[in-house]
């Protein structure tokens, strides 16, 4: 990354970057792992725009092309196991000693072991048997696969013999069908070695029912001595992974493989002096075409290229998260808003529905999608622009849209107009997306640009937009409020509205949310008639709201098929839900002294060391009335556990609220950083999000789970952005209102905005939360906290932030 010339306000303060497993790099870049037993298998994510490699620690984990579910490469036992993995097994031939630098599969002690996550890469480092390893993987910028950059040195006196057998398992094809069909699929495998290319080549004969036709391949640049395709061979009868008989007898068959389960295994000699250094590379992946597989096995056999390739991966990664850079007083916060957090939203963005914990749902789902959408608008315009394009391609043209879908196969469920439409609240999100996208580049031209509905009449963007505000405005229950359907943000209600009745109160707010921000979208283009409108029926959705659903000190969930209600002080259990709460702030449906009792409710009923619950008490026992959720374990996932993207939308409330200590000290919980998050407690990765920690009625209250993939990343970009630093773009410049804790004296921020730079210094000499801020842009004071447009592209702009009492 290139040096910033962004100033430190104060002296960053001390902070916990580092425990007994692992520790931040002094620049916060790399995530250096120190023991291979994490309590948790602890993931990376390599990818391009095509290809998608998870990997722990230790080199576990899957890889897919295009989609998780159609396309899988690798076998995979998700969950609490990250095997099998891409695994290197080192035999010394004297000895006939055998290890993996990876330390598993075999588990046992090395003399030394390392691995540490990169943006674009992870790497492993160990030495065992006088031999030092240095592995790395990283998915190339283009091609679907992803490489392994080997160095081996003999560290001894002694000129060794070693033998390497580099191994994966394939699955090729649908993760779904592979698990539940196993016997069947099988017999459809093909594998054979390519000795011109010095390749395996494996696949799957199509069949009509499935036609995907790709193939996976393995290559070596080292010509092998032999190769195994066939599993069962390789690990012997009745064999473990940990120590699989091709390995111990240095044998293989060298055979090809038809109608049985495969794997990838080279069988590779090398003789190293005393403190000699040999480069090995081996490269896999998954593509439509043989001749492709080819070309690429040739390509990364070339170690030069290999060399070129990995650092013109990490250059372009870091190139992709320096377009925004903050300088704050807080090095956690940093660390998480500056890289972490950012390459976190970036690559759940693209790889939406693949996660370590759930391996093998595919496609994206399209509430997902439009939060991320929004998020990327700051770092990536472009490619929210492409996002918006292909969401509203799966939109119906009643206004609604599908839950998910996948961009082979084509949505996951088919809707009309009549009957239950899955989950209510999908389309809500459509004005949130269009609308960022439009502040942060002024593109108001592409509210023109004409994109089909998923049944093929084509409409302009802003149509899209409108019907979708339509859709909420007919699709409304007894109380006037939105229907819940299937669900609401929270997919785990599933019984409250499937008979068409249920309403939900969260997503009335959201929906008052998105007319406010279409009558503000439309005001700017200039019609009032329609803004008129828009603000009409806002006003008049929260006055229903705050007639019906508030319940005294909070507004309520939901009311059910059955006219019963959710999140109410009537209830035994669930009585309190945080996201009515924390929206009704977001919407502005709260008069000001509601917004206060919200508040305090949510501290008095909800909150913890970790952040608020997503509500309280938790359910016991089935409520087939409700859903799901009252089945779950106590205090995990939508059952009361401390859901991160839920905490999320009451940090961006209390920033809304101007309240900037309390916004950043919810902030600072929902971080791996907080202290409360004991690493053996916590167990996952503490470099990223997780979609929730354990919480109501748990005994291992604290416990992350689900990370990687979750909206939190997208939210938590969006809090400390646009809310807490508030540099937030508008249809008529770029505004400041930070809403910061009183500690801070000040911070900096480099941006991009409508194609020129602006370097923002931001002095708080005061002790404020908020407050007036007066602003000089290169020197000269402007009216009011919105930096103008500029006129000209490329400006650079020297900006200067006062927060003033009063």
């Amino acid at each position: 990354m290139k040096k910033s010339n962004l100033k430190t306000v104060v002296q960053p303060e001390k902070n916990g970057l580092a425990h007994s497993y692992g520790r931040f790099s002094e620049e916060g870049e790399r995530y250096i792992i120190e023991k291979p037993d994490t309590p948790r298998p602890w993931y990376n994510y390599l990818s391009n725009d095509v290809y998608h490699a998870i990997i722990s620690q230790t080199g576990g984990g899957y890889s897919y092309y295009k989609d998780c579910k159609l396309h899988r490469l690798l076998q995979y036992e998700d969950h609490r196991s990250d095997r099998p993995g891409r695994y290197l097994f080192i035999r010394d031939s004297e000895s006939q000693k055998f290890w993996t630098p990876n330390w598993q599969p075999i588990c046992k002690p090395l003399a030394s072991w390392q691995a540490i996550h990169g943006f674009g890469y992870t790497q492993i480092l160990s030495q065992q048997e006088g031999i030092s390893v240095e592995l790395t993987y990283f998915v190339p910028r283009k091609d679907p696969c992803e490489v392994w950059r080997v160095r081996i040195k003999n560290k001894s006196f002694y000129s060794k013999k070693i033998e390497l057998f580099p191994y994966v398992s394939f699955l090729l094809g649908d993760y779904y069908m592979e698990r539940d069909f196993k016997n069947i699929l099988l017999l459809y495998n093909e594998g054979y070695y390519d000795e011109r290319n010095q390749m395996i080549v494996a696949f799957k004969h199509p069949t009509t029912a499935r036609p995907y036709k790709t193939f996976g391949f393995f290559g070596s640049s080292l010509k092998p001595k032999g190769y195994e395709i066939d599993a069962e061979k390789f690990l012997g009868e009745y064999g473990y992974l940990s120590n699989p008989q091709t390995v111990r007898r240095a044998t293989t068959s060298n055979t090809s493989v038809r109608g049985k389960e495969m794997v990838g295994v080279f069988h590779l000699e090398l003789e190293l002096k005393p403190h000699q250094e040999e480069t090995v590379s081996f490269v896999m992946g998954m593509v439509e075409s043989k001749s492709r597989a080819a070309k690429m096995a040739h390509t990364y056999r070339n170690l030069k290229t290999v060399e070129q390739e990995f650092q013109k991966t990490v250059a372009g990664w870091k190139q992709r998260l320096s377009t925004l850079e903050i300088k704050t007083p807080d090095e956690e916060f940093n660390i998480m808003n500056n890289l972490w957090g950012k390459y976190q939203l970036l690559q759940c963005t693209q790889w939406r529905s693949a996660a370590p914990y759930n391996p093998g749902e595919g496609g994206r789902g399209f509430r997902d999608s439009a939060q991320d959408t929004e998020a990327i608008s700051i770092l990536e315009p472009q490619r929210a622009k492409q996002n918006i394009r292909m969401l509203l391609k799966n939109q119906y043209d009643t206004g609604h849209a599908v839950a998910g879908f996948s961009e082979i196969t084509g949505p996951w469920e088919i809707g009309s107009n009549t009957g239950i439409l899955g989950k209510g609240d999908v389309a809500v999100w459509i004005p949130y997306m269009v609308t960022a996208y439009l502040k942060e580049t002024g593109d108001d031209s592409f509210l023109n640009e004409k994109i089909s509905y998923l049944r093929g009449k084509k409409a302009t963007v802003w149509e899209h937009c409108v019907e979708a505000m339509h859709h909420f405005s007919k699709a409304q229950g007894p109380h006037g409020l939105p229907l819940f359907w299937k669900a609401d943000w929270n997919d785990a209600f599933d019984r409250c509205g499937i008979q068409g009745k249920g309403e939900s109160v969260w997503l009335a707010m959201a929906y008052v949310r998105a007319l406010y921000q279409m009558a503000e979208l439309a005001t700017f283009l200039k019609k009032e008639a329609v803004s008129e409108k828009f603000k009409k029926e806002a006003a008049e959705v929260t006055q229903r709201i705050n007639r019906h659903a508030w319940d005294g000190d909070w507004y309520l969930s939901l009311f059910t098929d059955h006219g019963s209600t959710v999140g109410s002080r009537k209830n035994k259990e669930g009585k309190i839900y945080l996201n009515p709460q924390s929206w009704a702030i977001l919407s502005e449906v709260a008069p000001q002294l509601r917004k206060h009792r919200c508040m305090k409710s949510v501290e008095a009923w909800l909150d913890t060391d970790f952040g608020p619950y997503l509500f309280s008490p938790h359910y016991t026992h089935y409520d087939p009335k409700i859903g799901r959720i009252t089945a779950f374990a106590p205090g995990t996932k939508e059952n009361a556990a401390l859901f991160s993207h839920a905490i999320a939308f009451m940090i961006v409330a209390y920033a809304k609220e101007h309240l900037g200590t309390k916004a950043y000290t919810l902030f600072k919980k929902l971080t791996p950083f907080n202290p409360a998050k004991e690493i053996d407690r916590y167990k996952v990765e503490p470099y990223i999000y997780p979609e929730y920690c354990l919480g109501s009625g748990n005994a291992e209250m604290g416990e992350g789970a689900f990370t990687w993939n979750t909206g939190t990343a997208a939210w938590m970009f969006m809090a400390a952005h646009l809310w807490i630093l508030g540099i937030r773009p508008t249809y008529q410049g770029l505004q400041v209102d930070p809403a910061i804790p009183r500690q801070w004296r000040g911070f900096s921020c480099r941006r991009m905005f409508r194609g020129c730079t602006y370097h923002i210094q931001v002095q708080n000499p005061h002790g404020l939360e908020s407050g007036k801020v007066e602003i000089y842009v290169n020197g000269k004071k402007i009216k009011g906290n919105i930096i103008p447009v500029s006129k000209k592209a490329n400006k650079v702009f020297q900006v200067l932030a006062v927060m003033r009492k009063g």
